[in-house]
């Protein structure tokens, strides 16, 4: 059971680091929903998260690190050509700081929402900001100004 149990987090924790690299806000948090109710291990998902986005900044900087059968490959690949690496670095380290504020949230549902949107909010690939790095966000306002 534990081996299927970890196999549905890295799949949730996959599909969490797509939705960060699409933008897509509304799909992040309905993740997390999802999450919530097949299991709420949300410190166990951030960990599965820090381990797709470490083998994603190996693969950034050092592509022969991830194997050719790796059954993971498609995915990793698809996340690293998504991702600049220094969101990929960013996020990484929100995560790893994000597991210490999970005990101190209200909830460890809402601890893992605001880690996830502290990941949208902060991208440092163009500059920093709501609207940069990634693309526009979707679902959401264009915090964009006209020039």
């Amino acid at each position: 059971m534990s081996t299927m149990l970890g196999t549905v987090g890295r799949d949730l924790s996959l599909n969490l680091v797509s939705a960060l690299a699409e933008l897509d806000g509304a799909r992040l948090l309905g993740e997390v929903a999802r999450i919530h109710e097949l299991t709420p291990d949300f410190g166990g998902v951030l960990q599965e998260m820090l381990g797709i986005l470490h083998r994603v900044a190996l693969y950034q900087q050092v592509p022969a690190t991830l194997a050719e059968d790796d059954p993971e490959r498609e995915y990793l690949v698809a996340l690293a050509q998504a991702m600049a690496p220094e969101d990929v670095q960013l996020c990484y380290q929100i995560a790893l700081l994000g597991q210490e504020d999970l005990p101190r949230a209200p909830d460890p549902r809402t601890g893992i929402e605001m880690v996830l949107l502290r990941m949208l909010a902060f991208r440092p690939a163009l500059g920093g900001g709501a609207d940069t790095a990634f693309g526009e966000p979707k679902g959401g306002v264009s915090t964009r100004t006209a020039p």
